[in-house]
Parts: structure tokens; sequence; C-alpha cells
């Protein structure tokens, strides 16, 4: 699609309002703006494309029509930029009631609609209120995370150097899973003895479905920053008035835009091998609980901290097993590896002992540390049982 088809999908939109703009033209329409397959989108919606053309007509949008577009191409393409603070700015955007950005932001016809929720929650906070956000992030080697490096003494402690960026997130466990440092060079170097970065990304791609691997291609300079040998994975706590967000997208991801001058860091920590395996074991369990309880379990609606520190506790497990984390970082999907089998048999564990009641109280707790105990018990007694196990499994 040409910058002029772009400019008259714009008009055509802003002509049609967000309520009555057809899928076609709205949804479809601003994918094929921004030459992006449909399909390719659902299955691997990352930030790798360009956006100009949307740069070049966003002044044609009218206030709600352009929070509704700018939500979405922020989505495909965002990351910070004098652009985006100049598109943001434009005119009376900023001046609108941040509820009715909520809803301009999350308007998805015929989709489950959860920004009532989020509205309700931070309705109970003035305009002052500050919140705690995260954000994931990439260091490079050398490069200081906190302007002026130091923390006391130091004017400048609450500004971000390196990895400064606009995305946040309200979720902890989000943070920790969203960049997969599991795969970061550094764990494949001290934990798997595998060196050659070409093989580590070999590797990567085979830990992936079929459908996953057909998009792994496209995307190989994402994945080469994750896996990259010259950074490290960080997440960092902020503090942020709720005056300052610019954008809110009401889904699992929670995540907030706001303008990266408007934040204070608290404290980063750089991303352990137990923190993102665990993070990524944590979210495909709370999405199962979601499924079958129906409700959406965003962070404030559960003991996420809680939930993270008990998975981060199972995995941990690892560090005392060295052939069992070369076997989780090497070969994650063979199940008959006695590493995975011991990763499995605590999953499942947690299947059977623990719940998440309406209220988001995490209910099981105490059962299942005298299950873990018990085997871990068992694993010093009998050196050899998933060694039997799997001979018997084969069998």
């Amino acid at each position: 699609m040409s910058s002029a088809d772009t400019q008259e999908l714009f008009l055509r939109i802003n002509a049609l309002g967000i309520d009555n703009a057809p899928y076609d033209v709205g949804i479809t329409g601003l994918l094929e703006a921004f030459d992006i397959d449909i399909k390719g989108f659902k299955t691997y919606r990352r930030h790798f494309y360009s956006i100009d053309y949307f740069f070049e007509h966003e002044h044609l949008l009218d206030v709600e029509v352009f929070w509704w577009v700018a939500s979405w191409v922020y989505d495909i393409g965002g990351s910070w930029s004098d652009r985006w603070l100049e598109a943001f700015s434009r005119g009376n955007r900023l001046d609108s009631h941040f509820n009715q950005r909520i809803v301009w932001c999350n308007y998805f016809p015929g989709i489950k609609d959860d920004a009532p929720i989020f509205k309700e929650r931070f309705d109970k906070f003035n305009q002052e209120r500050e919140l705690v956000v995260y954000r994931t992030f990439n260091v490079r080697k050398g490069e200081a995370v906190r302007t002026g490096v130091k923390k006391l003494d130091n004017p400048d402690a609450l500004i971000q150097g390196e990895g400064s960026g606009s995305s946040f997130t309200l979720s902890k466990l989000f943070a920790y899973s969203f960049l997969q440092a599991h795969y970061n060079s550094y764990f494949w170097e001290k934990y798997a003895n595998v060196w050659d970065k070409e093989e580590q990304l070999r590797i990567t791609k085979e830990q992936f479905s079929k459908e996953e691997q057909a998009t792994f291609d496209d995307h190989t300079d994402e994945w080469e920053k994750i896996i990259s040998e010259d950074c490290y994975c960080c997440v960092a706590s902020y503090k942020l008035k709720k005056k300052d967000i610019i954008m809110l997208r009401a889904t699992r991801e929670e995540e907030i835009v706001a303008n990266p001058n408007s934040v204070e860091l608290i404290r980063y920590d750089f991303i352990r091998y137990s923190q993102s395996k665990g993070a990524t074991y944590a979210t495909t369990w709370i999405n199962k609980q979601r499924e079958a309880n129906d409700k959406p379990y965003f962070s404030w609606q559960y003991e996420e901290s809680e939930l993270f520190d008990m998975w981060i506790n199972i995995v941990k497990v690892l560090y005392e097993h060295p052939k069992w984390m070369e076997e989780n970082i090497k070969h994650v999907n063979d199940r008959l590896l006695e590493g995975n089998m011991a990763m499995d048999i605590r999953k499942g564990a947690v299947e059977r002992c623990i719940t998440l009641c309406g209220s988001g109280e995490i209910l099981g707790l105490d059962e299942l540390d005298k299950v873990l105990a018990k085997l871990n018990q068992d694993e010093i007694l009998h050196p050899n049982l998933y060694k039997e196990l799997i001979e018997k499994r084969d069998a």
C-alpha cells in the first residue's frame, strides 16, 4: 500500500469513526497499510515494521480516531522518538480524559473488552498517584543503566541511560518473561557449554513449533539481540504518576506508554536464568487459570509476586544439577531426559497442589512444599531415579 493509499485509508476511517469503520477498512486496512501479512501478525506480532506512512499522515486523524490508530501502530512498531512525542502532543490529543483514552486505545469490536477493568482500577487513583511499573531491556557491555552510574550522592540517579524507552508494564511477571532472557548467550556458555553463536541460534529455533519456526528466520536480527554475547537482559522498576501515562493497553501485557523523562528509575537487576525460566512457566500456568476460570487475572487481581517466587524456587533445582540445566537449555522439548523429567514432575506437582481462587489467593503452597521436599529427598536417596523412570517408560 502506498503513501497515498494510507492517506486515503486514514481519511476514510476518520470520516466513518471508530464505531462505524468495518473490519476490512479498520484493522485489516491498518495492517495492509504497513505491509503486514495478517497471518504473520497473529503468529509473530512484534515490533519489526516500518511505520513511516503513519507519521506522514497522522495529522489528518481526529482525536478519538488518532488514539485508536496510534494504539495499533505503536503495538506494531512503537519505540520512543521525537516523532511519537510530536504525534501524541499534536493539538488537544493529550487533553482528552484518561478514561476516554483507555476506551479509544482498546477498541476491538467483537473481541472481549477488558478496558472497563483497567478503568475501574485507575479510577481509584488521583492524577498525582505514583505507580510502580516495570521495563525489560538489553544492556550493552560497559554501558551504565543509571545516569552517573552510582545511586548515592548522584543528582541524576533517578534518570536512566542505557536501555531507556517508553514501553512499561504493570506486570512484574510479564516483564521478566518478555525478552525470553534464558536464551541469552551468557546462559548458553555458562550452563550449556555452547559457545558458537550460530549454534545457539540453531538450537533456539528448534525449540519452537513448526509454525513459529517459519517466521523465525524473518526476525533473526531480533533473536541475535536476545542471544548476543555483547549485552545482558535487565528488568527495572520505576515510579510513574498517573497524569504522565500517555497510553494504556488493556491486554495481558498491561502495557503503559509514557515519556521516558517522566519516570523515576527505582532499581534494576540483571535477569537470572531461574527468573526468566520461572516467569515463562508462571505465565503458562496463569494463562491456564485464566481459561479455566474465565477470569483475566491481571497483575493486581492475584498474588503475582508470590506466584513468581514459587516458580523461581522450582527452577532453582537446576542449579544443583548441572546436567539437568544443560538439558533444559539445549533440549527442552525432549521429555526423555532426566533434567526435563525432573521439571515435568515438579510442574505436575504444581498442577495437583496449587489452585487460584476467584479472589486471587493462591491455595496449596504448604502442600506443594511438602511434595517438593519429599521429591528432593527421593532424588538424593536414589541418584538413578530418573534414569530408571526413563527406562521403564521406554519399556
